[in-house]
């Protein structure tokens, strides 16, 4: 079996659930590009991947995000709006 595959797709679905409760990775994503390297996942996902990755250095260009590499989508979205 491979294990780098499954590391990959296990990353791959640990960051679709976090997008999908709001919150964004920037570790997870560079290790998930890094491990992957172009040979795991199909290229939907790696489409997907790139264009989190690309929305992500916008929105974080845009806000701090703390020590912890990690940005809670929902609150930028909140403060985004009162501005």
């Amino acid at each position: 079996m491979d294990a780098m595959s499954t590391i990959v797709k296990a990353l791959d679905k640990a960051h679709h659930a976090w997008k999908l409760r709001g919150m964004q990775s920037r570790p997870l994503l560079a290790l998930l590009m890094k491990f992957d390297h172009g040979r795991y996942l199909n290229e939907a996902s790696r489409h997907r991947i790139a264009a989190d990755v690309a929305a992500f250095t916008l929105v974080c260009s845009k806000f701090w995000m703390g020590d912890t590499g990690v940005v809670n989508l929902s609150s930028v979205y909140r403060r985004s709006s009162q501005m």
